[in-house]
């Protein structure tokens, strides 16, 4: 017998429980401009783009009152922490995989891949070696705020070792401190 659940219904956990939200907080924003442009028009006898200017503001002030409740959920949601480092993990394996294999193609070139030092300044010509070597460096930072962000929702004290890393640093601890944060996210998420 086939399942009758839409397919809005089948959504795995992690979407099932963002899919609530949004559509929360899209009703709460039609709503609360539909309001205020209303309130503003009506009582105070102003013209239409002030209500609309009004019903901007309030849209901005309900996103910021929905992010922080969000915030403040998130630290004992599971299904979001656990979709937090799915994402998280992706990003880990990505940046393993583009890691191991710029340190494949030359050992040398990537010795210390987070320094500035491992390209060339931008008024130099760069090479594809030196394209990806940067982009995998700018790839790395953003996912250190990405980990902060979590390990702050998730209120750990530990540090995973991403942050003891320095422009000093060599690949293979670069690799190391990366396989470990995978590690660790992989027994968060569980």
């Amino acid at each position: 017998m086939p399942d009758d659940k839409s397919w809005w219904g089948k959504l795995p956990e992690p979407i099932a429980s963002i899919k609530g939200n949004a559509l929360w907080s899209v009703i709460s924003v039609i709503v609360g401009s539909l309001g205020s442009a209303w309130f503003t028009a009506k009582v105070f006898h102003r013209s239409l783009v002030v209500a609309a200017y009004i019903a901007f503001v309030g849209i901005g002030v309900s996103f910021i009152i929905g992010g922080v409740i969000s915030f403040l959920r998130a630290r004992s949601n599971k299904a979001a922490i656990e979709g937090m480092c799915v994402v998280l993990i992706s990003d880990c394996k990505y940046l393993l995989k583009t890691y191991r294999h710029l340190d494949y193609l030359n050992r040398e070139k990537v010795r210390y891949p987070l320094n500035g030092s491992s390209w060339p300044s931008f008024d130099q010509p760069w090479d594809g070696f030196a394209v990806q070597l940067y982009s995998a460096k700018d790839f790395a930072d953003i996912l250190w705020l990405k980990v902060g962000t979590v390990w702050k929702i998730v209120g750990r004290k530990d540090q995973p070792g991403i942050f003891r890393l320095t422009e000093k640093s060599l690949m293979i601890d670069v690799i190391g401190a990366i396989e470990d944060l995978l590690s660790t996210l992989e027994k968060l998420r569980r």
